[in-house]
């Protein structure tokens, strides 16, 4: 897996004062795979919210705070799925899921008791 950084550059005026930035977004393999994790980690925010409104006795979605907002991502690109495979053990590949969305596939590798160790992930 090759892991790269965002650049970012600054605008300057004709005093060389920065009048603004700009961070050019990174297409990695990498950073496709953080940001979909970020997704999984707000719907299990999101079904805690739930979650906790329902035991304190509150209507579904009036949980402790007001209003949420959760924001749609496009489906998760193939070759992210496929660096996910990557480092599944030989025994756990045959039968991954690569069909559902990235959410569910990480649910079932862990559901498989699969959890990647530092020394495995090689960052």
């Amino acid at each position: 897996m090759v892991l790269e950084r965002s650049s970012t550059s600054f605008q300057l005026d004709e005093h060389g004062r920065v009048v603004g930035m700009a961070r050019e977004s990174s297409s990695s393999t990498s950073h496709h795979l953080v940001e979909e994790l970020m997704v999984l980690a707000n719907h299990v925010v999101a079904e805690r919210l739930v979650e906790g409104a329902a035991t304190t006795g509150k209507a579904a979605g009036e949980a402790s705070v007001p209003r949420a907002l959760l924001r749609c991502h496009p489906d998760t690109l193939p070759e992210v799925k496929k660096a996910l495979l990557e480092v599944l053990p030989e025994e756990l590949k045959h039968s991954a899921p690569m069909d559902e969305p990235l959410p569910a596939l990480l649910q079932w590798s862990v559901a498989q008791g699969f959890r990647q160790s530092p020394t495995r992930s090689g960052v």
